[in-house]
């Protein structure tokens, strides 16, 4: 005769069961914490909550932010320079960047609630940066040379050379 249980068993086996789900999902979340701070792992914005960052701290002030934005006007996009270890230096510009210069894309935000300056996918401007990835060859400079700079000589001829030349016979 096959096991009837009694609803009390029932609700028992279930609380039990529920338990053992929180207990499983409580120890997974304790091992994901433990690994990302022993391999330190940090988020932007987990800036001054976690003070688990090796470099230290990573969020600029608000004053700071303003200093670098210096007279960009709202929704610009403009440059800012970096060092080795992604400092922002400088102020942001305009211009476009050198192909050997190291450099962040910044945003000037239409909206200034918190910060002046943000990436262009809304980041904000930390003190450790990571540049735009440089796009260009040696090929890629010889066939399309960057803009010239106001006040530099004329490197070669001015304007296109011709690609298609016509067929005389």
């Amino acid at each position: 005769m096959a096991d009837h249980k009694t609803p009390e068993q029932l609700k028992r086996e279930q609380h039990e069961q529920q338990q053992k789900q929180e207990a499983a999902k409580k120890q997974a979340e304790h091992t994901k914490q433990a690994a990302n701070q022993k391999h330190g792992v940090v988020s932007t914005y987990t800036g001054s909550a976690e003070k688990n960052d090796p470099r230290g701290e990573t969020f600029l002030k608000h004053d700071e932010i303003k200093q670098l934005a210096g007279d960009i006007e709202p929704g610009e996009l403009a440059h800012l320079r970096l060092d080795e270890e992604g400092h922002p230096t400088g102020t942001v510009f305009r211009d476009f960047p050198k192909p050997d210069e190291v450099t962040a894309t910044v945003f000037a935000s239409p909206r200034a609630v918190f910060d002046d300056i943000v990436t262009p996918s809304g980041a904000p401007i930390t003190k450790f940066m990571n540049p735009d990835p440089v796009l260009y060859d040696a090929g890629m400079l010889l066939r399309n040379p960057p803009p010239e700079q106001p006040g530099d000589k004329p490197s070669g001829p001015i304007g296109g050379g011709v690609i298609n030349q016509p067929v005389t016979a």
